[in-house]
C-alpha cells in the first residue's frame, strides 16, 4: 500500500505541493479536499491495525503508521536522495520497531 501511496505523490507531485500548501489560505479547497484526508486517515487505521501491543504501542505505530503516509514526509526523504523503495523500507521499519519494542517509559513502568 506505501508503495502505491509514493507512487501516487510522485506522479502528482507538482499538483499536490500547491493544493497542500494553499489548503489553510483557501476554504474551498479544504472543501474539496476532506474525502482526500478522510481516505488517508481511513488507511492510517487500517495498515495500523493488528500490530497488537499495549494501548500506548498501538499509537505509536498509528502516529507512525500517519506519518509515513504523509506527502511531506515521503518528501523530506525524497529530498534527502532516497528512492520509493527505500523510504517504503524506512518506513516500514520504523513501524516494526514500534511494535517490537516497549516504549522507554512503558518499560521503566514494567
Amino acid at each position: 500500500a506505501l508503495s502505491a501511496v509514493y507512487a501516487y505523490y510522485r506522479g502528482g507531485e507538482g499538483m499536490l505541493t500547491p493544493v497542500l500548501r494553499d489548503e489553510p489560505k483557501v476554504p474551498a479547497l479544504g472543501e474539496v479536499m476532506v474525502p482526500f484526508h478522510a481516505w488517508f486517515r481511513e488507511l492510517a487505521g487500517q495498515l495500523s491495525a493488528g500490530w497488537g501491543g499495549s494501548p500506548r504501542v498501538q499509537k505509536a505505530i498509528r502516529v507512525s503508521v500517519g506519518h509515513a503516509l504523509g506527502f511531506d514526509a515521503w518528501r523530506s526523504v525524497i529530498r534527502e536522495g532516497l528512492s520509493d523503495e527505500e523510504a517504503v523500507e524506512i518506513f516500514v521499519l520504523m513501524v516494526g520497531c514500534m511494535a517490537g519494542r516497549k516504549l522507554p517509559a512503558q518499560a521503566e513502568s514494567e
